[in-house]
């Protein structure tokens, strides 16, 4: 993570990064195309690197969203392992596989504290130095089957 800015915020705590557009605060309010909704996207990234060794494993991580993420968003989420690299604590840059999980949802405030919550938990209960949370401004559809 590049030093200054925002990214002070990454050290030692679940992260939250607000990149919200000034359409979604109501300043230069700007319309979705036809068809779509205004809606929240969010991305947290749920690295699996253990401090004192080890990994998250891949039935570890499934048994957390089943059990704690699955429940706080019955609408549904996506997820899926990735490879990034971060600067810890320490200043040292790290490599290590990250769980991304993606929730689409209006700009409910109970979304956005389960959110709060899933990244607050796994941060515990695995020991994590930091999770990152993206907030991103978007415009929706859903094409559903028909009959």
């Amino acid at each position: 993570m590049p030093e200054g800015g925002n990214h002070a915020a990454f050290r030692g705590n679940a992260c939250d990064v607000d990149v919200v557009p000034g359409w979604m605060r109501g300043a230069g309010r700007r319309e979705c195309l036809p068809g779509e909704e205004r809606s929240i996207a969010e991305t947290v990234y749920f690295g699996t690197n253990i401090p004192g060794g080890g990994q998250v494993s891949a039935e570890e991580w499934f048994a957390f969203r089943d059990t704690v993420i699955s429940p706080r968003f019955p609408d549904g989420s996506t997820s899926f392992k990735a490879e990034g690299q971060w600067r810890n604590n320490l200043g040292v840059t790290e490599s290590e596989s990250t769980y991304v999980l993606q929730v689409v949802h209006s700009a409910s405030p109970e979304t956005g504290r389960a959110i709060g919550e899933v990244a607050s938990l796994y941060q515990k209960k695995y020991r994590q130095e930091a999770v990152l949370r993206v907030r991103s401004a978007s415009c929706i559809s859903l094409n559903r089957a028909t009959g």
